[in-house]
């Protein structure tokens, strides 16, 4: 099964506001390895402002995925589902800000779009914005703030994030430390 397929069917699982008889077109369409027209729905889905279909649509510009690769498309499905507060998307937005990928380069945008995904639980982007706090990209150095976002996505599994943890952990006073536990256990009350 292609990396294509994979995302169709994830998008279609995922996507609830997808109905019954569309999932089933869909699924038919993946059945017949018709990829032609379970994009064209896709692309259907994604223009009537379905967040995991602009999403899975954006994952197939960026990566080429039976459309040809184009970053800047990437870009522009990412930031509609990212303004519907999908996180994953958001995430994905400050990655493409981050690398100046289909868009200028800008680590403030970069760093706003993970603070968005990271505030959601999304693990990779409290990664990308704990490194951010740590190297001053887009947003002013504070070790503790990335000391923090590190132990909140360490702490739900992040290997980087868990490996970025025990870096900082060396480079911080004890009491900068106990701040950042504080407050991670603050954010955690909190959800």
């Amino acid at each position: 099964m292609s990396r294509l397929t994979t995302a169709f069917i994830a998008l279609f699982l995922a996507s609830a506001s997808a109905s019954a008889d569309a999932f089933d077109d869909a699924r038919a369409g993946l059945d017949q390895q018709d990829r032609a027209t379970t994009l064209s729905q896709m692309k259907e889905f994604a223009e009537f402002g379905d967040a995991a279909a602009q999403f899975n649509l954006a994952v197939a510009y960026e990566f080429g995925l039976d459309v040809p690769q184009d970053d800047e498309q990437a870009v522009y499905w990412y930031r509609k589902a990212a303004e519907q507060g999908l996180a994953v998307a958001q995430s994905s937005l400050g990655v493409m800000y981050g690398r100046g990928k289909g868009v200028a380069r800008d680590d403030a945008q970069a760093a706003y779009w993970y603070e968005k995904a990271a505030q959601q639980g999304d693990l990779k982007a409290q990664n990308n914005l704990g490194a951010a706090y740590y190297r001053m990209e887009g947003v002013p150095g504070d070790d503790v703030q990335a000391c923090f976002w590190w132990i909140v996505a360490s702490a739900e599994g992040n290997r980087n994030a868990h490996r970025n943890l025990q870096m900082i952990k060396k480079e911080m006073a004890p009491e900068e430390i106990a701040e950042a536990y504080r407050l991670a256990s603050q954010w955690w009350r909190g959800r």
